[in-house]
Order: C-alpha cells, then sequence, then structure tokens
C-alpha cells in the first residue's frame, strides 16, 4: 500500500483508483448489459454502478449499512442458480469464514459461459494462504491471508480463473497511488458446471 493513498473526501484507497480507472476505460461497465451482483459496495465505486445504465445492480452484504438491495451471507445466497451476468466480489472473501463454501456460491449463481466473476484479496506473492482459525480483530476481521494458491482455490470450485493487472501506467499508478496488484476474472464454462441445488432447494 502506498503510505498516506486513502482520499480523505471519498474514502478510497489505491486499488479502488486503480479499478475504477480499469472499470470505465478497460472493462468499459458502461457498456455491459444484464444483471451485476456487488458485494460489500465502496462508496469510492457508487457512481461506476450507477452510471452502467444497461446493468441491473443488485448490492449486496453481510450488513445493512452500505445501503444495499440483498441482506446475505456469501456461503449462503438467496440468489437463483445461472443468473448473474457479472459478479463483483472485492476484498471480501478473506472476511468470510467458510470460503470455499462462499466461492461454490459464486460459482453455482453465476451465469454459465457468458457471466463474469471480478474477484480480488488482499495477497502475499510467494507464500501459501495462511488460515488463522478466527477473525483476527488486528486484522479487520480477516480469517486468512491468501497467498499465491489463491487462484487454484477459485479453480477447486469448477471456475476457468484468469490473472489479470490494472493494466495501469507507472505514472497513472504514482498519480493515483496506486501498489499493483494482481486480480481474477474467473468463469463458468460447460466443461466446468456442476449441477448442484442450491441452499433451501433453489436451482
Amino acid at each position: 500500500m502506498v503510505r498516506n493513498s486513502v482520499c480523505p473526501q471519498c474514502d478510497s484507497h489505491g486499488r479502488h483508483r486503480a479499478f475504477y480507472v480499469w472499470l470505465l476505460e478497460i472493462y468499459q461497465i458502461q457498456n455491459k448489459k444484464g444483471t451485476a451482483l456487488v458485494f460489500a459496495p465502496e462508496r469510492a465505486l457508487l457512481p461506476l454502478w450507477k452510471d452502467a445504465g444497461q446493468l441491473k445492480v443488485i448490492k449486496i452484504d453481510i450488513a445493512s449499512a452500505r445501503g444495499i438491495d440483498v441482506l446475505a451471507n456469501l456461503e449462503n445466497l438467496p440468489i437463483a442458480s445461472d443468473s448473474m451476468d457479472l459478479i463483483w466480489c472485492h476484498h471480501v472473501l478473506e472476511h468470510v469464514q467458510h470460503d470455499r463454501r462462499a466461492i461454490r456460491e459464486l460459482h453455482r449463481v453465476l451465469r454459465e459461459f457468458s457471466g463474469e466473476l471480478i474477484v480480488s484479496v488482499p495477497m502475499d506473492v510467494g507464500t501459501s494462504t495462511d488460515e488463522y482459525g478466527f477473525a483476527d480483530p488486528t486484522m479487520s476481521g480477516h480469517w486468512r491471508n491468501y497467498g499465491d494458491d489463491f487462484a487454484e482455490r477459485l479453480a477447486e470450485s469448477g471456475l476457468t480463473v484468469e490473472v489479470r493487472s490494472y493494466e495501469l501506467s507507472s505514472e497513472a499508478c504514482r498519480l493515483f497511488g496506486v501498489t499493483p496488484e494482481q486480480f481474477f476474472i474467473c468463469r463458468k464454462t460447460g466443461a466446468s458446471h456442476k449441477t448442484e441445488a442450491a441452499p433451501g432447494g433453489r436451482r
């Protein structure tokens, strides 16, 4: 993290500003269509979701303070299978006790073939995931510290995983106070699809 990089006005960190540029200029979120599921919506990115006029955006969290549409736990989603065209899950899985269960839920609700899951977590490159066994209050309630095996953990559910970067120049990183990080775009292909009932009998 770049020191003193948090914006005092919108509370954005460097990663939010980097994603703002990437989502707008590279991913072109304004041209995406369908239904998007946004976990723990960050205030710094709300203008992007509001301006994505062709997307039906569903904001979801475990707490109601963020002005959400659905109150739910990521480990047990009240969402129909194969229904989401886009899922945004930024720095969320480290807060979930059973993250493999949560990843299976993300796989379940993602639309087959055309759906995209954009996911990122805090990671230490060159290490393996370290499970704490509890929500560490000194680490903002993280249950683990992810390492290089995070992509494999995503793929265990049947997702195909593509490693991406912000694609920002060194000058842009300096301007926006960004430390380059990797994130992942995941899809559910026919070969990876698993027919599994949703919790409570949903399909």
